[in-house]
């Protein structure tokens, strides 16, 4: 069709009334003709690329009596968001069958927007593709009871939609995302192809079960499935078909080996490659089928792999006591070292008045005044120490003062001199 701007197009719509398709894509229409409101008969309307068309809330009023309408193509208008089709969405009447809304540059699902498509419950087709949405509302196709193919492809999902479906869908295209693993892409509603090709899966483990009874084929196509395992496996035989086409397929390693017996007995469920029935390929250009493994050889790496970890924590363990025997010294002082911090961290903790009780001779006091208190008091670890010129009270029996300072003590530290022993006094009282 010829393009045309908005200020030329001529409104000659009136004299055709019995008009049934139309289309005005690919033009520089700035509004929809207000004549198209006449064509009450009009079911296929195309208004894609035409990326000059007035993003306004009334923009659509054209479009609010046709009722027979059942195609609306919007695809490459930037819309921006959906509340702009609210209002034709809404109008009494209109009943789209087929609504496509792709590169509309859509990146956001408002919540005023969930309930969008409430009043479209004859929609069987819609498409969302190419637009920048990173999140689809759970509940957005709740309303929409005929619905048989959803479109968001080539979005920026990142995480499963987890959508409710009050139909069964033919196809669900989820491909060219970034999903990481097919789990919960549906909670209610069953689908008959899932397409996730494109996307961001590799291999999981117990993630999918949730989908498995949900969908009859499977395209995971040009992934980054490198090994498929069994938890996998039991998740394809749920389906009809599977297409692993495209993934970097590991046919150097053993767990390969389940996929290609599966492969070559699989009855039930057909595994295809690119959508048709050629043996998926290994990143290094051989087929699935055609892989040599033998389970043996698996089997003798497997013993192997785990002598070699057994023959590792022998010699480590070997080497920590040769290399403890060689640093016995070093190893005695850092336990005593520990021992002291250890101690340390319980006078922290002890409810004692005093770290030790020092007991000594009178004739001795100088050295223990000026060198013992000096080192441990006013030393790095500030040891709090019960001297009796210093500690005892006044007035109460030397006997008594003993042991009531003894029980406030930790450790004891007798001061043995020939001045110790040879105090008589000394000695009966201690």
């Amino acid at each position: 069709m010829t393009v045309v701007s908005c200020a030329k197009f001529p409104e000659t719509f009136y004299a055709t009334p019995n008009l049934k398709h139309l289309n005005l894509a690919d033009n520089l229409l700035e509004r929809i003709p207000l004549s198209i409101s006449t064509l009450v008969h009009l079911e296929t309307l195309d208004l894609s690329r035409n990326p000059l068309i007035t993003q306004e809330p009334s923009f659509t009023l054209p479009l609010h009596q046709l009722e027979h309408l059942h195609i609306l193509q919007l695809s490459h208008i930037p819309l921006n968001n959906l509340d702009l089709l609210r209002p034709f969405l809404f109008s009494t009447g209109v009943s789209l069958s087929e609504l496509y809304i792709a590169n509309c540059n859509v990146s956001v699902i408002a919540d005023t927007e969930i309930s969008i498509l409430e009043h479209q419950t004859s929609l069987k087709v819609l498409d969302m593709s190419n637009n920048q949405l990173k999140h689809i509302p759970h509940n957005f196709v709740q309303s929409v009871k005929k619905l048989t193919i959803l479109n968001l492809s080539s979005n920026h999902l990142y995480e499963s939609p987890q959508l409710i479906l009050d139909s069964n869908l033919t196809t669900l295209d989820l491909s060219y995302n970034n999903l990481t693993v097919p789990v919960n892409i549906t909670h209610l509603g069953k689908v008959k192809l899932l397409n996730l090709s494109r996307n961001k899966i590799s291999t999981w483990s117990n993630l999918a079960t949730s989908l498995s009874t949900k969908v009859k084929c499977l395209n995971i196509s040009y992934n980054f499935i490198e090994v498929v395992n069994k938890d996998m496996i039991d998740f394809f035989k749920t389906m009809q078909c599977v297409d692993l086409g495209g993934n970097p397929l590991n046919c150097q390693i053993c767990g390969i080996l389940k996929l290609r017996d599966w492969y070559q007995h699989e009855e039930t469920t057909r595994v295809l490659s690119f959508n048709t029935s050629e043996s998926p390929s290994c990143s290094v250009k051989m087929k699935v089928k055609d892989v040599g493994l033998q389970y043996y050889y698996c089997a003798d790496e497997a013993v192997a792999v785990a002598v070699l970890q057994i023959a590792m924590v022998f010699s480590m363990v070997i080497l920590a006591g040769v290399l403890m025997w060689g640093y016995k010294f070093e190893v005695s002082y850092f336990a005593h070292l520990l021992e002291v911090k250890c101690d340390w961290l319980t006078r922290q903790s002890s409810t004692f008045q005093f770290d030790a009780f020092i007991c000594y001779s009178e004739a001795d006091r100088g050295f223990v005044f000026h060198e013992l208190v000096q080192h441990l008091e006013n030393g790095p670890e500030k040891y709090k120490l019960c001297l009796q010129d210093r500690d005892f009270v006044l007035g109460r029996y030397i006997t008594q003062n003993i042991m009531n300072f003894l029980q406030e003590s930790r450790k004891i530290i007798v001061v043995i001199t020939s001045n110790f022993i040879n105090n008589q006094v000394m000695s009966n009282t201690y």
